[in-house]
């Protein structure tokens, strides 16, 4: 069964460019970090003591990493693995420490996957699902594990793992039985008061309240080869994040109007999956080398899928255009929060993307900044972007953006920071 789950790991398609010589070449690349190939591990080669992080509900995922993220830096001594039913996206790993290692499995019962790990060393669980998981808890019972049930909500009045425990006569092989092992964090004081109700010996954490996605700063443990180049201060520099070739002519473009007003300015791109072969680039460079040790005219250099080169430029950069959201489509954008997680004021166009809920909520606060379009238009022209960089790249305008994002993305940080401790104090009993 482990070699099957093994199978099971996540691979991408995409493809990503990389330079070579004095010509750039495309080659079939994974987004599995190249910098740590072993960020996504088949399951048998987890050793040691494990905290391991479930989550079912696709909605709860990016809560989950936030989590497990936070929770592997402050307790790096631990192996933490993630276990998710959800696909995982392409650049799902710039988000992970690199003691965080990912595991997608199939929907199946996570009794199943459990009875697969029981050599394991686990020191807790924790899940992250408003309904909950009965059959995980039967089996950490058993295992004598420690559970912590994060986000338990009360839903219209039902919530399945709730009244599941409410019916005795479904659990009269358990009814001598307490769930003392089992710590919940309701969402809610209506669903902290039903859970007590129902007298089964649920523990509670400190914290009531959602523990919620939020940035996650991460360390860079090896010095990006593009650093220096990023280091020198004569540099202006933004970032256009994954971006694709419907996209491609417009954010060159606008770049090359930028640098006549500022000619100290620098465009640093990291391009979609879609470019799998050299027309595009010889269409619109002539074939001019863009690597950043070989730095042209054009002031515009392309980074690799590296996780060192992609955060190392995120820390530089003022400005972060996301891609995918030039043009009014079904187009998914670059993930906003990492632009957040290092200070780097976001850019967004028409397209929202996946993430619509969450930029109309820092819209509502000036915490991202959008670019005009002419009226009846469903793209971005270059000279709509060229406007919105510029202005935007006034040193005020940035800061008062990019505080605002923070404050906003990490009002409950305190919320995550008190639960994490206690996850802590619990594992060192």
């Amino acid at each position: 069964m482990i070699k099957a789950l093994a199978r099971n790991l996540y691979r991408s398609c995409v493809q990503k460019v990389a330079f070579i010589s004095n010509k750039l070449r495309a080659i079939t690349h994974s987004n599995v970090d190249k910098s740590n190939p072993e960020k996504f591990l088949s399951l048998n080669k987890v050793k040691g003591p494990i905290l391991l992080f479930i989550v079912k509900e696709p909605a709860s995922l990016h809560a989950a990493i936030s989590i497990a993220s936070r929770t592997a830096l402050q307790l790096p001594k631990l192996n933490h693995l993630l276990v998710t039913e959800t696909p995982l996206s392409d650049d799902l790993f710039l988000r992970v420490p690199t003691s965080l290692k990912i595991q997608q499995v199939k929907k199946k019962s996570y009794s199943d996957f459990l009875t697969q790990i029981k050599d394991w060393n686990i020191k807790a669980v924790v899940l992250v699902d408003p309904n909950g998981c009965s059959d995980l808890f039967f089996e950490t019972k058993a295992k004598k594990a420690n559970v912590f049930w994060v986000n338990a909500q009360k839903q219209k009045e039902y919530n399945p793992m709730i009244y599941f425990f409410a019916f005795s006569n479904l659990l009269s092989q358990f009814s001598t039985n307490s769930y003392g092992h089992i710590s919940v964090q309701p969402a809610n004081t209506d669903t902290k008061q039903l859970i007590i109700k129902l007298q089964k010996g649920f523990r509670f954490t400190k914290n009531i309240g959602l523990l919620c996605e939020e940035p996650v700063t991460l360390p860079i443990h090896e010095k990006s080869k593009i650093n220096n180049f990023l280091d020198n201060n004569s540099h202006i520099i933004w970032f256009a994040a994954n971006i694709n070739k419907s996209e491609l002519a417009t954010v060159i473009d606008c770049q090359r109007e930028l640098k006549e007003s500022i000619p100290n300015i620098c465009l640093v791109i990291l391009l979609n999956g879609e470019f799998t072969d050299q027309t595009a680039y010889d269409e619109l460079f002539g074939g001019i080398d863009l690597r950043y040790d070989k730095f042209s005219n054009e002031r515009i250099i392309l980074v690799d899928w590296r996780k060192e080169e992609i955060i190392s430029c995120l820390r530089a950069s003022r400005l972060t255009l996301l891609g995918g959201s030039l043009n009014k489509s079904n187009s998914k954008i670059f993930d906003l929060i990492l632009p957040i997680s290092y200070s780097s004021c976001v850019l967004t166009g028409p397209n929202y993307g996946q993430y619509s809920p969450l930029i109309t909520k820092l819209l509502s606060v000036d915490g991202i900044k959008t670019i005009n379009t002419n009226i009846g238009s469903s793209s971005v022209s270059y000279k709509n972007l060229y406007k919105s960089v510029f202005e935007n790249l006034n040193s005020k305008t940035l800061a008062n953006t990019i505080s605002n994002a923070w404050q906003e993305m990490t009002e409950e940080s305190s919320r995550l920071n008190l639960f994490i401790n206690e996850l802590e104090a619990s594992i060192d009993e």
